[in-house]
């Protein structure tokens, strides 16, 4: 799906359904199709926060592995002085 290209009604219940809100809730709660489109870019922002997060926390895990890295070889190097 292109930036500049509206999702469908079932596009949008798939991104819906896929952070596991039950279709039939959404639909008792959220009866208008500009509900459903409401929720669907609150749901798709959460679901972006939280891919940001996880790629954040990789990125720090992978920063300090370099850092315990670099730090063991310098202290391979001293040793072997």
């Amino acid at each position: 799906m292109s930036r500049d290209k509206h999702p469908s009604l079932s596009e949008m219940w798939d991104v819906i359904e896929s952070a596991g809100i039950r279709r039939e809730i959404v639909e008792k709660n959220f009866p208008t199709a500009e509900d459903v489109t409401e929720l669907y870019f609150l749901v798709k922002k959460r679901l972006h926060y939280q891919r940001e997060q996880d790629m954040i926390r990789r990125l720090k895990a992978y920063v300090e592995k370099l850092k315990n890295d670099a730090f063991l070889e310098v202290v391979k190097k001293t040793d072997k002085r």
